[in-house]
């Protein structure tokens, strides 16, 4: 997307080979030769209304490509009135993946998929397809013995659980002890009355965050922390500003 877009067209040109599929929302080019692009099914997505990349630069790599032959590989849809922003939403369609992934660099002869569709109407429902999973992980870790010398990765045995603010959680085997030595057991401590922790959560309002990217931070939709905060999804959110997203 965006910039992203430009590398996009920018890898495609010099690596095609490489792709099996690919897909470039709101970019562009500066190269002249685009002949690869006709090799690998490209999807290009442009909004009319883009002011920071016109829709232009989607015309123009479409134009470069025709003049190398057929663009039969090729998809092309210019969104009436949606601007630079809007499309990434796109990130969070499955039918973004299930697109990409119908394809393969084995496929002969090379086609591109145009049964799953994607269109304007659906970057409504984006956001809210985003749903809360488990907020525990159980991680496995590499065997010593099959660890490389140079590898930094953490090497216990036993599976670690990953909770969701990060920390980490392992059981740890208690070291043998060497001969003659005396191993002394930590003093117990009791233990404080457990007090249960309250489930609400909250974020504080930074410079440059968006409802949507508080929303994927959380793994929360914005119709969840519009309602928890009875603001709208239009609200300007004031730096500062604590939002209650759980």
């Amino acid at each position: 997307m965006s910039l992203g877009g430009f590398g996009t067209i920018e890898f495609l040109a010099n690596h095609a080979e490489k792709i099996a599929a690919s897909m470039e929302l709101c970019g562009g080019t500066i190269r002249k030769d685009l002949c690869k692009l006709n090799t690998v099914p490209l999807w290009i997505i442009h909004g009319t209304a883009d002011r920071a990349v016109p829709v232009s630069r989607a015309t123009e790599i479409y134009e470069s490509m025709k003049k190398c032959g057929p663009t039969d590989l090729l998809r092309l849809d210019k969104w009436a009135g949606v601007n630079h922003g809007d499309l990434a939403r796109l990130f969070y369609l499955k039918e973004t993946y299930d697109w990409l992934f119908a394809h393969s660099k084995a496929d002969n002869p090379r086609q591109v998929n145009k049964e799953i569709k994607i269109v304007k109407e659906d970057m409504a429902r984006a956001y809210k397809d985003i749903t809360r999973g488990s907020n525990v992980i159980t991680v496995k870790n590499y065997s010593r013995k099959q660890q490389d010398t140079n590898d930094m990765r953490r090497t216990d045995d036993d599976d670690d659980e990953v909770t969701a603010n990060g920390v980490v959680q392992s059981e740890t085997k208690p070291e043998a002890p060497a001969n003659n030595q005396t191993v002394q057991k930590p003093e117990q401590k009791s233990q404080p009355a457990y007090k249960p922790a309250s489930t609400a959560k909250y974020h504080t309002v930074k410079q440059g965050d968006t409802l949507y990217a508080i929303a994927k931070k959380y793994h929360t939709t914005v119709d969840k922390i519009c309602k928890l905060n009875k603001i709208k999804e239009t609200t300007i959110l004031q730096i500062g500003r604590k939002l209650r997203v759980k």
